[in-house]
């Protein structure tokens, strides 16, 4: 039993390392109070838990990388989005320019 702990142990320590970069506090939770479970559990209960440990940190993992993606695709768009309509604005505003200096030029005739 000692050796299966220590077996668990050390199995579980790089998951460790990377649940104390996750800023998620529930997913770090969930994965010792699982583990702290299948320790008292038995063999086939101590695999499980940490299988399931590891496919909780994988998709919070790549639920925030996607969250990420999407906020830099969405500020993205809104910068080229402010951008054109900056472009429009200063070609709508030299075309009324334009217009009423035309305008002026056809009435002192």
């Amino acid at each position: 039993m000692y050796r299966l702990h220590s077996r668990l142990r050390k199995s579980v320590d790089p998951i460790s390392k990377i649940l104390e970069t996750l800023s998620t506090r529930t997913v770090s939770h969930y994965a010792y109070v699982k583990i702290g479970k299948a320790d008292r559990g038995n063999n086939k209960h101590n695999e499980t838990a940490v299988v399931e440990v590891v496919v909780v940190v994988v998709v919070v993992v790549v639920v925030e990388v996607v969250v990420v993606v999407l906020v830099v695709v969405v500020v993205v768009v809104v910068v080229v989005v402010v951008a054109v309509v900056e472009v429009v604005v200063v070609v709508v505003v030299v075309k009324v320019v334009a217009l009423l200096f035309r305008v002026e030029s056809f009435l002192n005739l």
